[in-house]
Order: structure tokens, then C-alpha cells, then sequence
């Protein structure tokens, strides 16, 4: 079978519209200009939009919050960190997914513009990401929102900070987070060098070499080496135990299936309870295909997981 009859049918269009995107240092600037256009430069649909201190005296970083159209005392909140293959996105790219979800479950979103590689590698996007959870709970009172439900959503490289995040608080003892979602992440930089997985997987878009070239941006070197960063590749994380409840989605035609599964089967051994699915003839961002049954399927299991999480 070729890559194409692989796939499932309902995805196949979105295979052909999708770009035959080559990642270098020479082509990103104009694959962001292409984003940027397409999406816009900010996020419109968003209620609150404000920026607070990097870590560090790093650059200030900008924030976009949701608020759901009900009135309630207190909400649950979601951190949504945005995928891009740490190279690529903004809040724009999930503008419409945010005011959807804020709406859908009615709970309050934000979503940080966190720095992009390889302007800035690790660990300034990381860093973003706690300092958008420390703001989140020091304005817990403003936000109306539960500091005790916070959720942190990440889908592919935002899957990475999403789980590195957890490992930050985790260790750092500050700031709670009580639920993780993980959506087709990245979590291993040795994997992009691992070529011993389905020969059906990696044929399209998100190729094992735009993955060694995020990888490497983002580390600032060569990706698989012995010292990453201690959470700047979270599958390399010494204990898993103590992280929150996790929920992680993978296509099963996505080059990251393996470390996803690898990464479930860590968590459950570190007795964190995880919920983790493989959707069939999937390949890496089959969600765009949203009226696809299989990307219903799987934005319906991730709000049914919030849902339960969070206790809506």
C-alpha cells in the first residue's frame, strides 16, 4: 500500500491540501509569513488580551484569555499551548479552537504567545509556559477561576512544553496543575533520528527531517545527545511519578506514535493515571480535518476528558 491508501478516506483531502512543508533555516521565514497570513497576526476572537514579565527579565510575552459566555463565581481554566514544531504558530493559528472550547465546556482559556526557536531556544519557551501558569494562578481571584483547576493543554511541540511544564511545577513546588492533555506531542528528541518505525508513518507534512530540525532549533545543537536540558526533552525526565492525571491522542500514521506510547506506558508505570488513545489512519494534525468522524472522535474524547478532570 502506498502512504495515501493508508490513510483514512475522509482524511485524504486534507493530505493533498496540506503543504509539502521542508523546514531549514533559509524556508522559515517565509513559512511564516504564509501562517501569518492565513491566520492572521493576533487572536481576535479572544476577550482579554494583555502581557506580562518573561522570567528572568526575559521579553514580556503575550496572552489571550477566553471567557466562557455564562456568568459563574468560579471556573475551571486551560493553559492551551499551540503546536508549530517549536519553529512556527502564534495564539492566531488557535484562535477559533479556544473561543470554541472556552464556549463548549465553560471554563476560562489562555493561551500565551510563547517564544519560538531558534531565536530563542530552550529554556525560554518553557519558561513562558510556567510564567503563563504563575500568572494564572497569582490572578486566579481577577480571572474567577479555580486555582485548583487548572488544566494544561498542549498539542505537538506545545505537547513537549505542556509536559515539561509539568515537570517544572512538579519539581518547583509553586503552582498546581491538576490536569494534563497532550495532544499528538513530541516528547523525545532521540526519536527523530529513529527510522525503525511503520513504514506507513512520517511519508507526509510532518517528516522525521522537520523533526530533527525543530529538535535542533529548540535544543540550540544536535538533538540526541547525552544532556538535552533536563526538561527540554520531557520523555528523558529522570521519574515520572507525581505528575497530574494525563490524557495523550496520537494518529496511528504519525511519526511520534512510538514515543507517545512509550511515554503513556511511563506514566502508568509511575502509577499516573493516564488515558491514552490511537486513532486509526491518522496522521500527524488529522484534527485539522474536522468534520472527519475520526477528528470528531477525537475532539470528542479530549472534552469527555476535561470534562471528568475537571470536574464540569
Amino acid at each position: 500500500m502506498t502512504s495515501t491508501d493508508s490513510v483514512d478516506p475522509e482524511l485524504r483531502p486534507l493530505l493533498e491540501a496540506l503543504p509539502a512543508m521542508e523546514l531549514s533555516a533559509e524556508a522559515l521565514p517565509m513559512i511564516r509569513q504564509g501562517i501569518a497570513a492565513n491566520y492572521g497576526g493576533e487572536a481576535k476572537q479572544a476577550d482579554m488580551r494583555t502581557t506580562i514579565p518573561g522570567a528572568d527579565g526575559g521579553p514580556a510575552i503575550p496572552l489571550h484569555v477566553y471567557f466562557p459566555a455564562h456568568e459563574e463565581d468560579k471556573l475551571p481554566a486551560i493553559i492551551d499551548l499551540h503546536g508549530g514544531g517549536f519553529v512556527l504558530g502564534s495564539s492566531a493559528m488557535t484562535d477559533a479552537a479556544n473561543r470554541n472550547l472556552a464556549d463548549t465546556l465553560g471554563q476560562v482559556v489562555i493561551s500565551p504567545d510563547y517564544r519560538l526557536a531558534p531565536e530563542n531556544p530552550y529554556p525560554g519557551p518553557v519558561e513562558d509556559c510556567y510564567a503563563t501558569l504563575q500568572w494564572a494562578h497569582t490572578n486566579a481571584d481577577d480571572l474567577r477561576i479555580h486555582r485548583e483547576r487548572i488544566a494544561v493543554v498542549g498539542t505537538s511541540a506545545g505537547g513537549a512544553l505542556a509536559a515539561s511544564l509539568a515537570l517544572l511545577a512538579r519539581d518547583r513546588a509553586e503552582f498546581e496543575i491538576a490536569f494534563l492533555a497532550l495532544l499528538s506531542p513530541v516528547l523525545d528528541d532521540r526519536s527523530c533520528f529513529d527510522d525503525a518505525t511503520s513504514p506507513y508513518s512520517g511519508k507526509s507534512f510532518w517528516t522525521r527531517a522537520n523533526s530533527r530540525f525543530g529538535w535542533t532549533a529548540y535544543l540550540g545543537g544536535a538533538p540526541g545527545g547525552d544532556e538535552p536540558g533536563e526538561y527540554a526533552s520531557p520523555a528523558r525526565a529522570a521519574t515520572f511519578e507525581g505528575l497530574p492525571p494525563t490524557f495523550l491522542s496520537v494518529g496511528a500514521l504519525d511519526i511520534l506514535l512510538d514515543e507517545c506510547l512509550d511515554f503513556a506506558k511511563a506514566l502508568a508505570h509511575a502509577n499516573v493515571p493516564v488515558e491514552a488513545h490511537v486513532y486509526p489512519r491518522a496522521f500527524h494534525g488529522f484534527e485539522l480535518a474536522a468534520t472527519s468522524q475520526v477528528a470528531r472522535n477525537a475532539e470528542r474524547d479530549k472534552l469527555n476528558a476535561l470534562r471528568r478532570a475537571l470536574n464540569l
